[in-house]
């Protein structure tokens, strides 16, 4: 019998991120943290780093961190240095159903 664990990890974790992907195009205007999903084999900080923005906060998981970048491209160069998507605040803020202002 093989053992099937892996590929259905794999599934699972893109069926539970389709959601924050199909987001991810939201605005790229980021005036605020952004969520920055990675694949678990590349390190979410390196990928922030390489694309130009920092980590926010104290700890990330393992299909990504809290990132914050001064500029426009922040999304797009996440893309190329290998994350998923890239998720702004208002986005994040949108699928906990806050509308409006969500300064804090």
């Amino acid at each position: 019998m093989r053992d099937h664990t892996a590929p259905l990890l794999i599934v699972l974790a893109t069926l539970a991120t389709a959601p924050l992907m199909a987001l991810s195009g939201r605005g790229d205007v980021f005036d605020g943290p952004a969520l920055v999903i990675t694949p678990p084999w590349r390190d979410a900080g390196v990928v922030v780093a390489d694309a130009g923005g920092w980590l926010v906060g104290p700890d990330q998981a393992l299909f990504g961190a809290f990132a914050q970048a001064n500029h426009p491209e922040f999304s797009e160069r996440a893309r190329q240095a290998g994350a998923w998507a890239v998720v702004n605040s208002a986005a994040l803020a949108a699928i906990c159903g806050l509308e409006g202002n969500t300064d804090v």
